[in-house]
């Protein structure tokens, strides 16, 4: 097995610097249970902004809405006329 990937030991750092930083904040002696719900609404949060993102993006939220009946009744596409208002 190699070395592990450079993310994971950062999360790591990164989750022990901040369990550390909020136990002597909180005075907790188990802090892993406020730093779990922290993490949760954290994660649950950035869900949601990605789901608002993608709505005003593409103009759906999560998955991409079905095709329109019309679109089956194109036969042929003759040309492509492109048009601009001044």
């Amino acid at each position: 097995m190699g070395r592990p990937p450079l993310n994971l030991v950062a999360t790591y750092v990164c989750s022990v610097v901040l369990a550390a930083w909020l136990a002597k904040l909180t005075h907790l002696k188990r802090p892993a249970s406020v730093f779990g719900l922290v993490t949760g609404v954290a994660i649950a949060m950035t869900f949601l902004v990605s789901i608002g993102i993608s709505r005003a993006y593409w103009g759906y939220f999560i998955s991409r809405p079905a095709r329109l009946n019309e679109v089956s009744e194109i036969v042929k596409i003759k040309a492509v006329v492109p048009f601009g208002t001044e």
